[in-house]
């Protein structure tokens, strides 16, 4: 994406202070027994609370606002219902 305004680069910068809000909740609730799903709606509810779409909902018609994968998972996979575990 190319920058042509003033008022685009403004918005860039909202969206940006928006998506770090979203990753730091997001973060922040990364604990044992949380899972990917828990912090899928997370992030999705600081997006909502701002007026926000995400863009794989917009692009892609994705079922969730942030793909959400743990270890080998495969990369962008939907947030499932397992538990996160602590590791050592």
């Amino acid at each position: 994406m190319s920058i042509t305004s003033v008022d685009e680069l403004d918005g860039m910068r909202r969206v940006g202070r928006v998506v770090a809000e979203a990753l730091a909740a997001m973060q922040a609730a990364v604990v044992a027994g949380s899972t990917p799903a828990d912090l899928e709606a997370i992030g999705a509810e600081v997006l909502r609370r701002h007026g926000a779409r995400a863009a794989p909902v917009v692009v892609y018609q994705a079922p969730c606002a942030a793909f959400v994968s743990v270890n080998d998972a495969v990369v962008h996979g939907l947030p499932t219902h397992v538990p996160l575990r602590a590791t050592s």
